[in-house]
């Protein structure tokens, strides 16, 4: 499995990956917004960040493991 490609929400993505770091991250997380801005990306990112093996130390999933 590779790393979902995220297209900008370079700051919303620091802030996730810093709070998975943490292990602050919510139980629930809302993302809202127009159609087409990357919503489902990023959920799939962070979805990939939460269950990575060796996922680096500040949150960001490998894109290697399965």
């Amino acid at each position: 499995m590779s790393i979902v490609p995220l297209y900008g929400h370079a700051v919303l993505k620091t802030r996730l990956a810093a709070a998975i770091a943490r292990g602050a991250l919510p139980a629930s997380v809302l993302l809202h917004g127009p159609r087409g801005i990357g919503k489902q990306r990023l959920a799939l990112w962070v979805a990939q960040a939460l269950v990575c093996a060796s996922a680096a130390t500040d949150g960001t999933p490998c894109g290697r493991c399965q």
